[in-house]
């Protein structure tokens, strides 16, 4: 006996607004419905998704090492000069980072990424000591990945093809919009001055539309307390330098890593969201109203 099933196509429509920003949820899955299978069936889909949370503070946590996206390509910085911010970089989508949407950056030669474009072109200090949260830290608003003192001039940079800061965003496959990604690399990059320079540096920020995570990527650090005292942080500061997250051993002093990996999640109140259902581009049931019952009407 042959029998036929109802296939009932539906669309979600999910977001949630962060700080103005209409921020779309992530993983969205309907549950296996029991079967409609005849006219006048019923059976209820229930809709399962992540809550994001407000940017206004983080949580961060180590994950496994394993890249992927390219440590090369992009828009390369400047090398003629050392210590320095790139021009403001336009993103293609907003981003909140503590509790303020932005849709411009800029990338610093010293393993940084910073939300204060006034500082675009300008001088990217390399002099710090002790970690965060520090009202006079000399970079804030920013994104620490490492923050250390490269040297990205040439020499003692020897490929500068390979050896170099690069930034890009990926806007294609499962990065398409609106999960796109803006990615900075420090790729082998020599730390300054003649004591320190043998060691090659190479890490990794990566910011996400829409959940506004943060991944920092750390293939290669070795500390030379021979200059800065060797200073390396890893995490994020607000604006004012009153509010830092950083992994415990690394906030700061000299340290060394190889293939370490670390997320950086809002942590702040849930967002509100809203739940849709569409059926063939039309509303039906009502908002937030889930599980959602269903009747085919027809075989």
């Amino acid at each position: 006996m042959r029998k036929n099933y109802f296939l009932l196509l539906l669309s979600f429509v999910l977001s949630a607004n962060v700080f103005g920003q209409s921020t779309p949820l992530l993983s969205v899955n309907v549950p296996n419905p029991l079967p409609a299978c005849n006219a006048g069936d019923c059976t209820d889909l229930y809709a399962v998704y992540n809550q994001p949370k407000q940017t206004t503070s983080y949580v961060s946590a180590p994950i496994t090492y394993n890249p992927t996206f390219p440590f090369t390509g992009g828009t390369l910085l400047d090398a003629s000069a050392d210590d320095v911010w790139s021009p403001v970089v336009n993103l293609p989508f907003n981003f909140s980072f503590y509790g303020v949407t932005y849709n411009k950056v800029i990338v610093g030669s010293n393993g940084v990424i910073s939300f204060d474009i006034a500082n675009a072109g300008g001088f990217c200090p390399w002099n710090y000591a002790g970690g965060i949260p520090n009202a006079a830290s000399p970079i804030r608003n920013a994104i620490f990945g490492v923050y250390q003192d490269t040297d990205i001039r040439n020499p003692p940079v020897a490929n500068p093809l390979v050896q170099n800061v690069n930034y890009y965003v990926l806007d294609t496959g499962v990065n398409a919009a609106p999960n796109r990604v803006f990615v900075a690399n420090w790729n082998a990059l020599p730390q300054y001055s003649a004591a320190c320079n043998s060691s090659l540096q190479t890490s990794q920020i990566a910011i996400h539309e829409g959940s506004n995570a943060i991944d920092i990527i750390v293939k290669d650090r070795v500390c030379c307390s021979g200059w800065n005292s060797g200073n390396g942080i890893i995490g994020t500061i607000n604006a004012a330098g009153t509010m830092a997250t950083s992994p415990l051993t690394r906030n700061g002093g000299c340290w060394s890593s190889a293939n370490e990996a670390y997320s950086f999640t809002p942590n702040g109140l849930p967002v509100p969201a809203v739940l849709k259902w569409e059926k063939a581009g039309a509303p039906i049931g009502v908002p937030d109203e889930n599980p959602l019952n269903v009747c085919p009407g027809t075989t």
